[in-house]
C-alpha cells in the first residue's frame, strides 16, 4: 500500500513539472523598442519605450548620441499570473530631444542573459525643421501599451447612451 502511494505521488509529481515546463515554453519572451512616431518636428520631445517580456538580465540602454535625454528613465514592472504562468513585464521610457534636423539613429540596447545575449533593433526617426515652432505631444498611443497591463482595453467597454426625457402631460 505503502509502494502505491509512493508510486501515485512521484506520477503526479513528474506529470505536473512536465506540464509546467510546456508552460514556460510557450511564454512569449522579447526585448523590444518602440517610438511615438518616426517623424518629429524639431524642438519637440517624444516618448521612447523599451519593453522586456518575460526575461531576466542585465540591461543596457542605448547611448542617445544624437539625443538629449529630456525625461527618464522611468521604469516601470508588472506581474501577472494566469492559469498557473506568471508573466512579467519591464518597461523603460524615455523622452528625447534631437540635437540636429534629418534622419537620426537611436541605437541599439542590450539584455544579457545567462544563456545568450538579446538586443532590439535600431530605430530611425526623422526630424523635420520647424519655422513656426510647433509644439506637439509625441506619446506612445495607448493601443501600442502592453495587454499585460491593461488586458481589456475599452473596446469591451458598453456605450451608456442618453435616454430622451420624458414629456409630463397635465390631466
Amino acid at each position: 500500500m505503502k509502494t502505491l502511494l509512493l508510486f501515485t505521488f512521484l506520477a503526479l509529481t513528474v506529470g505536473f513539472s512536465n506540464v509546467q515546463a510546456q508552460n514556460e515554453e510557450n511564454i512569449d519572451k522579447y526585448i523590444t523598442a518602440i517610438v511615438a512616431s518616426d517623424t518629429i518636428l524639431d524642438g519637440n520631445a517624444f516618448e521612447f519605450k523599451i519593453i522586456i517580456r518575460n526575461l531576466q538580465g542585465d540591461f543596457t540602454p542605448p547611448t542617445f548620441s544624437n539625443f538629449d535625454i529630456v525625461g527618464g528613465p522611468n521604469m516601470s514592472t508588472s506581474m501577472q499570473y494566469v492559469n498557473g504562468n506568471m508573466f512579467r513585464e519591464s518597461t523603460y521610457t524615455y523622452f528625447l530631444k534631437a540635437r540636429n534636423l534629418g534622419e537620426q539613429y537611436i541605437e541599439e540596447s542590450y539584455l544579457k542573459l545567462a544563456q545568450e545575449d538579446m538586443e532590439t533593433e535600431p530605430i530611425s526617426v526623422y526630424i523635420l525643421d520647424n519655422p513656426e515652432q510647433i509644439r506637439k505631444d509625441y506619446r506612445v498611443s495607448s493601443k501600442t501599451e502592453s495587454p499585460l497591463i491593461f488586458p481589456f482595453g475599452k473596446q469591451g467597454e458598453p456605450e451608456l447612451k442618453k435616454k430622451p426625457k420624458r414629456k409630463l402631460k397635465k390631466i
